[in-house]
């Protein structure tokens, strides 16, 4: 996923992780994400 400068990152990335675990059918155990999502995904 490519986003514009302005976009937050958090916002598009909690979106994109919600859209991989659908996918993996909620199997999902561990993706690398930055810092700034500790307080977003547990």
């Amino acid at each position: 996923m490519v986003l514009a400068a302005s976009a937050h990152d958090n916002t598009a990335g909690t979106a994109l992780l919600d859209q991989a675990a659908e996918r993996c059918g909620m199997r999902l155990e561990k993706a690398l994400v930055d810092q700034g999502f500790k307080d977003e995904v547990s």
